[in-house]
This record gives C-alpha cells, sequence and structure tokens, in this order.
C-alpha cells in the first residue's frame, strides 16, 4: 500500500512539474508586458513565420516563384499582412525570385509598412506600442486560460492508456509539451495578425 501511495504521489508531482514549468514561463512573459516592457522586437520576430503562413495558403510554395499567380498573391498579402493597394508582388520580382528570398524580401516590406503604420499614428499623439502590449496581454491571457483547460482534459483522460502498455507520465509530456508549443505559435499567430490589420480611429 505504502508503495502503491507512493507512485501515487509521485505521479502527481510529475504532472504538476510540468504545468508549473509552463507556468512560470507564461507568468514572466505576463509580468514583462505589465511592467510596460517593450515587446516591438519581439512582435517583429513574429513577422517571417506569419508571412509564411499566408504564402502558404495562397500560392503552392513547393514550385518555384516564376509559377506563382501575383495577383492572388497580392490579394492574400494585402488581406492579412500589407494595406490594401500595396501591389508589391510583381511578375519581375517572381521571375528573379527562389522561395527564400520570396519569404525574406515580403517580410521585410510587412516590417516596412507596419513601421510606418506606427510612426504615422505617433505623429497623431497614438501610443502603438502600448497597443501592442495591449494586444499581447489579451492574446496570451485568453490562449493560456484554454491551456489550462486542455491540459487537465489531457490529465484526466491520459491515465486511461496505462492499460495499453504506455506509461501516462511520459504520454502526458510529451502531449502536454506539444500542446506548449502549439499554443505559443497560436499567440504569436494571433498578436501579429490583429497588429497588422488593426484600424486605429482617432
Amino acid at each position: 500500500v505504502e508503495s502503491r501511495n507512493f507512485q501515487s504521489r509521485k505521479s502527481v508531482l510529475e504532472y504538476d512539474d510540468v504545468m508549473n514549468k509552463q507556468r512560470i514561463v507564461m507568468y514572466e512573459e505576463r509580468m514583462n508586458v505589465l511592467r510596460g516592457g517593450d515587446v516591438h522586437e519581439q512582435i517583429l520576430k513574429y513577422i517571417p513565420d506569419y508571412v509564411a503562413e499566408v504564402l502558404s495558403s495562397a500560392v503552392n510554395v513547393e514550385s518555384m516563384p516564376e509559377l506563382w499567380n501575383e495577383v492572388e498573391l497580392n490579394e492574400a498579402l494585402e488581406a492579412k499582412v500589407l494595406p490594401e493597394g500595396t501591389n508589391y508582388v510583381t511578375r519581375e520580382r517572381l521571375m528573379k525570385w527562389d522561395y527564400e528570398i520570396a519569404l525574406k524580401k515580403i517580410s521585410q516590406k510587412v516590417e516596412k509598412e507596419y513601421e510606418k503604420k506606427i510612426e504615422d499614428l505617433k505623429a497623431l499623439g497614438v501610443d502603438f506600442h502600448a497597443i501592442e502590449r495591449r494586444v499581447l496581454l489579451m492574446t496570451v491571457d485568453r490562449n493560456w486560460i484554454d491551456h489550462i483547460d486542455a491540459m487537465d482534459q489531457l490529465r484526466k483522460g491520459i491515465s486511461l492508456r496505462a492499460y495499453g502498455q504506455v506509461d501516462p507520465i511520459i504520454s502526458y509530456k510529451k502531449e502536454g509539451y506539444d500542446m506548449f508549443d502549439e499554443m505559443i505559435a497560436r499567440i504569436q499567430r494571433t498578436t501579429i495578425s490583429t497588429l497588422l490589420k488593426v484600424k486605429i480611429e482617432i
């Protein structure tokens, strides 16, 4: 009985250890934002991955850019990451680019337009960096709450796998960290997609 109780307590500690490590990461992120930390450079790092997602949704990234449809690609880019009417992608550019160059050039254009929007709003008295912090904080909080619920459901259901000769702790750790990585990616995607296209009315 003592051995079984020890194993039970050990399992609880193992489960708690996973959530505690994730909690530390998230609370550090929240405290940085709440203290008024500048998250602008962090936000900029989200752009290339999001641009890559937009490219994948608009064109066949396995083929050379010269085979892409520039009209459809511009429509997708302007719907998600660039101002309307930019028409950044031209046939001439596609003929010169490979995928990596296309991703780099488009990401740089997105960053340039984003910085321009911030400067234009600053001239009107808008502190867009405060908006960046607010959007990031709201996105973190919403996704973290959902993640806690998902981890609780995972914990409740994963013990049943012990009957299939699968160590539930190992499964919980692996799936828990995979879910955490997915949550981080979702936070980054949601934050940058919101900030790139948000319209501020003065």
